[in-house]
């Protein structure tokens, strides 16, 4: 089984104090990020991804494989996380195969067409499709294999519209929204 967890990070101020009590690894990597956009989503996931975790008794000691991609080292539990915008999202589960990936719905994809692949779309100027389709590519290329895929149109605080996809072996349980402002003071 797999949930899916998200959260709208519209009025969370980035604290490099809630990042200095990560997990070396996690916090080497924040702190490497340059681009201040991206270091704010990248340690929202992660405290995110902290707090799910927490909550299924799931330790939160990180490694990094040989490929780049972060795994938990104890437990059993996989994990994907994403970030678009004022929306950020993780996945966990037991399913062999896992990949979420979030997207702004926007006209920027129209600049991904080449990159779609198999995923294109017969109608490029539907770009509400086009986003669709590039979060299912993004989630496949996650997981490591393309599986089955969920996908929820979901909103921030600003009425922005977002596509959250997983691809997953197993079956998605739920989506599930998380407030943030109700876990940690901001």
């Amino acid at each position: 089984m797999v949930k899916v967890f998200y959260s709208d990070i519209t009025n969370c101020e980035y604290s490099q104090v809630e990042v200095d009590n990560f997990h070396m690894l996690r916090k080497d990597y924040v702190n490497s990020i340059q681009d201040m956009d991206r270091k704010r989503q990248s340690a929202f996931v992660w405290m995110l991804l902290q707090k799910v975790l927490s909550d299924i008794n799931v330790s939160g000691n990180f490694s990094v494989d040989s490929k780049g991609k972060w795994r938990i080292i104890e437990g059993g539990a996989k994990f994907s996380i994403a970030h678009s915008g004022n929306i950020v999202a993780v996945a966990v589960g037991d399913a062999e195969f896992l990949g979420i990936d979030v997207e702004k719905i926007s006209e920027k994809v129209l600049k991904l067409e080449k990159k779609l692949g198999d995923y294109k779309p017969v109608n490029m100027s539907n770009i509400e499709h086009i986003t669709r389709e590039w979060t299912k590519k993004e989630s496949a290329f996650k997981a490591g294999k393309k599986c089955e895929f969920y996908s929820r149109k979901i909103y921030d605080k600003n009425g922005e519209e977002y596509f959250l996809t997983l691809c997953a072996k197993d079956k998605c349980e739920d989506f599930c929204y998380v407030d943030f402002k109700s876990l940690y003071k901001f």
